[in-house]
Formats: C-alpha cells, structure tokens, sequence
C-alpha cells in the first residue's frame, strides 16, 4: 500500500503567489520526500489542486496504477471535488479535469481529508518547495 500526503503553499499577495507542493509518498516503511516549486503565481486552492494532479502524475511515472494507494489532503476544497466528481469554476475545474483523466487509471486509489495538524510531513515539504519557487522568481 502506498500513501501520499499532498500540501500546498502560497506566498504573496493576500489571494494569489509564489507557491510549492510537497508529497510525502510513504511505501513499505520508506519515506520519499517530493517537492515541486510551482512556475506561476496563483492562490492555494489551485496550488492544492495542483498537488493533487502531481501526486497522480508521479504514480502514473512509478508504474502504480495497480496498486491500493490512499492520498491524504488537508484541503477540503480538493477532498470535497473528488467526492463530488466536480467543480464548477476556472480554474480549479481545468486542474481536476486533468487530475480526473489520471484518477481513472487506478482503480484501488482513496482520497482521504485529514486535519492540517496531521499533515506535517506534507506541509513542511510544501514550504521547502515555496522557497525554491522563490528563488527561481527572484
């Protein structure tokens, strides 16, 4: 079983920045810390929906798909489309449209909400990832 744990951080203006995606991918006891500064600016939501499409992406690589894989989110905007199968505004809709095209490549994949306090390992990585994306803009 794989899980991931998926973040998001966003420096900058009060709704749209600099932001970074962390994944915390923990498989057989072994943790592989995943950081993605992020090329254009833009508020959390999509930076946490972007996330989510590179987790699914970096699985698609890894060859996943036929293993039981629970992703772990502290967004509940992200938790929330996936329960739903929907989102009815740009640009988070486009950014799920991508993420559903590789969510049905794996039929043993979860999508769980978990309180931010749980997602440490994710949250840390996601602000590692804001300061690379920093560095690169400045």
């Amino acid at each position: 079983m794989i899980r991931l744990y998926i973040d998001a951080a966003v420096k900058g203006k009060p709704t749209i920045g600099i932001a970074g995606c962390g994944i915390l991918w923990v498989e057989n006891g072994q943790q592989r810390p995943l950081k993605f500064p992020l090329a254009q600016p833009m508020d959390n939501h999509l930076a946490e929906f972007c996330g989510l499409y590179l987790a699914l992406q970096e699985l698609t690589s890894c060859q996943k798909q036929s293993e039981w894989v629970t992703i772990y989110t502290d967004s509940r905007i992200v938790y929330d489309t996936i329960q739903k199968d929907y989102h009815p505004h740009e640009p988070y809709a486009s950014v799920y449209h991508a993420c559903q095209e590789l969510l049905v490549l794996f039929p043993y994949l979860q999508v769980e909400w978990i309180p931010e306090k749980a997602n440490h390992g994710a949250d840390q990585l996601a602000k590692q990832a804001l300061a690379l994306a920093r560095k690169q803009h400045s």
